[in-house]
C-alpha cells in the first residue's frame, strides 16, 4: 500500500486517509486466522509509519498524540519479541552467508537449530500478545484518524517534518563508530521517522523520491546493524552453548567485523544526508508540496 500523498487533496483528508488506511491494514493482518511471520511484519510496518504521521503533528494533537502514541507503542511492542525470534535465525544465515570461508554450514548448523526452537517457543505463546495488539489497535482507530484530519495542515507538516530531521540530525551528531548501541539504535529510529515523514512527498517531487531512496539504504544498513546486536545478546542469554568454543568465538568475531563495517557505511552516508541546516529541508519541503 503506497504511503504518499496525492496531488491536489488537502493535506489535511490525506493525511487522514493514509492513518485510517495503515490502521486498518494492520487490524487486517493481525486479525487474520494464525497470523504469521509476514503478517506480523506487515502489522509492525503499519503501526510504524502511524506513529511517524503522529509526530508530525504532536504539538497540534497535544493530549491526543499522548494516548494514541502509547497505545500503538504498546501493540508494536506486543509484536516486536515475535519479530525478533524471526529476525535472529535471518541474521545468523546472513552472516554465515558473509563469512562462509570462516563459517562453515555445519558449524553453526546447531545455533540455528536452537535460534529455531525459540521462534517456535515465541510463536506458540504469540496468541495472547497479538489479541492485546489488536484491542490497543481498535481503541486508537476510534478517534486518531478524525484527529488527524483536524489537526493537519501544511504549515503544521512541515514544521513536523523539519523537527524529525533536527532530532534525527542531533541523535548523529556525537555518534562514533564505537558508541553503545543504544546510541546507533536511537539514531536509526529518528532516521526511520524521518524517512517516513519523506516518502509521504514521493509522488509529488523527484527531489522528495531521491532522497527517500538515500534514506532507504541508510535505514536498512541501520536495520541490519541492529539485528546484529539482537542476534548477540540472544547468543550471550544462553544459546551460545550449543556451539563449540571455536565456532562461537568464530561467529562472534564475524559479526562483529560485520558491525563495524555497518557502521562505517552508516556514519558516512549519515553525514551526507544530514548535512544541510534544517531551514534547507523546510525550503525542500515546501517545493515538494508544491512540486517546484
Amino acid at each position: 500500500m503506497a504511503f504518499r500523498l496525492k496531488r491536489n487533496r488537502s493535506m489535511s483528508a490525506e493525511l487522514g486517509r493514509l492513518v485510517k488506511k495503515q490502521l486498518q491494514q494492520a487490524h487486517e493482518e493481525l486479525a487474520a486466522p494464525e497470523a504469521g511471520d509476514e503478517a506480523i511484519h506487515k502489522a509492525r510496518t503499519s503501526l510504524k509509519k502511524v506513529r511517524a504521521v503522529l509526530r508530525l503533528l504532536k504539538s497540534e494533537l497535544g493530549p491526543d498524540y499522548r494516548d494514541s502514541n502509547r497505545r500503538l507503542r504498546k501493540a508494536a511492542d506486543l509484536l516486536s519479541g515475535l519479530r525478533d525470534s524471526d529476525a535472529t535465525l535471518e541474521t545468523l544465515a546472513a552472516v554465515r552467508a558473509r563469512y562462509q570461508a570462516v563459517l562453515a554450514h555445519r558449524a553453526v548448523q546447531a545455533v540455528g537449530a536452537a535460534l529455531g526452537a525459540r521462534k517456535r517457543r515465541a510463536r506458540a505463546s504469540a496468541g495472547r500478545a497479538i489479541g492485546v495488539a489488536v484491542d490497543e489497535l481498535r481503541r486508537a482507530s476510534r478517534r486518531m484518524p478524525a484527529r488527524v484530519r483536524e489537526n493537519a495542515n501544511v504549515p503544521a507538516v512541515t514544521s513536523g517534518l523539519v523537527d524529525g530531521y533536527r532530532r534525527a540530525r542531533k541523535a548523529m551528531e556525537d555518534l562514533r563508530l564505537d558508541s553503545d548501541d543504544t546510541s546507533f539504535h536511537t539514531w536509526r529510529k529518528r532516521v526511520k521517522d524521518h524517512w517516513y515523514h519523506v516518502r509521504l512527498f514521493e509522488g509529488l517531487h523527484q527531489g522528495a523520491r531521491s532522497r527517500a531512496r538515500r534514506l532507504e539504504e541508510l535505514e536498512t544498513l541501520l536495520g541490519i546493524e541492529h539485528n546484529l546486536v539482537v542476534l548477540r545478546s540472544t547468543l550471550l542469554a544462553g544459546e551460545q552453548h550449543v556451539a563449540d568454543s571455536r565456532t562461537t568465538a568464530l561467529l562472534f568475531g564475524c559479526m562483529t567485523k560485520y558491525q563495524a563495517w555497518l557502521r562505517q557505511r552508516t556514519v558516512r552516508l549519515g553525514h551526507r544526508m544530514f548535512n544541510a541546516p534544517p531551514a534547507t529541508i523546510a525550503k525542500s519541503v515546501k517545493a515538494w508540496w508544491k512540486g517546484e
